[in-house]
This record gives structure tokens, sequence and C-alpha cells, in this order.
């Protein structure tokens, strides 16, 4: 009796510290999946133009950026394309507060998001979001890391017209940033609805 007790007892200890071992690997595994779930969602919303941004894309954008991940980095610095409602208020706020990934990218990722924000500016083609950038450049990182930043990426001797217009922004005393508006984004509904009616028509 005792040796089938002390097997008993033996059997259950192993079973305890199996589960013990096992248990943060079960809870790194979940956790990456519910953060891939995260940065998924948040991929799904990014905006290819100005927008207005609603609760339930802010808290997306935070969820994914909570996981610091550095696909949720650069998909954040995609976001920069949304902005608040400039109609919802009478008071005028500054432009980065007008934007929420700026705040995000600064809260969870800090300076190590500088290179991104660079190369995301310089491959892009729309002078908007090149603006928004440098607007998240110079809220987010400091004169010296600004300045180790435009060494590396040779802004001071680029021939590149993206990369040329990017170091003007980023030198101007205030950036020209336009902000979406819901009447903006309604009409261009609209505007889409006819595009796609003209082309369902036949022509006769």
């Amino acid at each position: 009796m005792k040796m089938k007790r002390h097997r008993g007892i033996l059997i259950t200890v192993v079973g305890i510290i199996v589960v013990m071992m096992l248990s943060p690997i079960v809870q790194a595994v979940e956790n990456a999946t519910d953060d891939n779930l995260k940065v998924e969602h948040l991929q799904e919303i990014v905006p290819n133009a100005p927008a207005v941004v609603n609760q339930e894309a802010l808290d997306v954008m935070y969820q994914a950026a909570k996981t610091k991940r550095l696909d949720a980095a650069m998909l954040l610095i995609k976001c920069l394309a949304f902005n608040f409602d400039p109609t919802s208020s009478n008071e005028e706020r500054n432009h980065d507060i007008m934007i929420p990934a700026i705040q995000l990218l600064q809260d969870h990722f800090g300076e190590a998001v500088a290179p991104l924000l660079y190369a995301e500016a310089i491959a892009s083609d729309q002078k908007w979001f090149r603006d928004r950038v440098a607007l998240a450049v110079r809220t987010i990182l400091s004169l010296d890391t600004i300045q180790k930043m435009n060494d590396i990426f040779a802004l001071e001797s680029t021939l590149n017209p993206n990369a040329k217009d990017f170091a003007a922004s980023l030198l101007a005393n205030r950036i020209d940033i336009h902000f979406a508006t819901p009447y903006e984004e309604k009409q261009k509904q609209v505007e889409d609805a006819v595009k796609r009616i003209r082309e369902q028509t036949p022509v006769k």
C-alpha cells in the first residue's frame, strides 16, 4: 500500500512540475498568437490617404503598439495618415497631438523607431505622408538623433527627390499638415460610388 501511495504522490509531483515548466511556454505561445492578431487587426485598418480616426481604430492602434513589435511599429508609421477631427473642437491643438500615431510611437518605441521613420518617408511618393513623418521625427527624436539620422541617410547630399523634400520638411519653421475632415471623407465616398457606377455602366 505504501509503495502505491508513494508512487501516486510521485506521479502527482512530477505532473505538477511538468505543468509548471510548460506554463511559461504555453503562455508565451498564447501571447505570441494574441500579438499576431493585434498586428493583423492593425494592418486591416491602415489608410492609404489622410483619414479621420475613430475610437475603434484608436483601440486597435493602442493594442498593437503595446506589443512593441517591429511590424507593429512599421504599421503605426503608416497610421500617421490618421488624424483627429479638426472640426470637433474650437481650440487649436498642436499638430503632433492631432495625429495619434505620433504619441503611440513615442510612448511604446521611442527613438528606436528613428530608422523606420526615415526609411518610410524616403520610400513614399506622397508629400502629405512625408510631411507627417517629418512631424513625427521632430516630435519623437532629439536634435542629436535627428542629425545622426540625417548623416546616415545622407539627406544633405542626396539627389533623391523624396529625400530632398523630406529634408526640407525637417528644416521648415512650420510643417504644413493637411488634416482630413469628415466632410472630405463623405465627399470621397460619393465620388468613389459615382466612379463605380460609371465603370459598371456599359458604354453605348
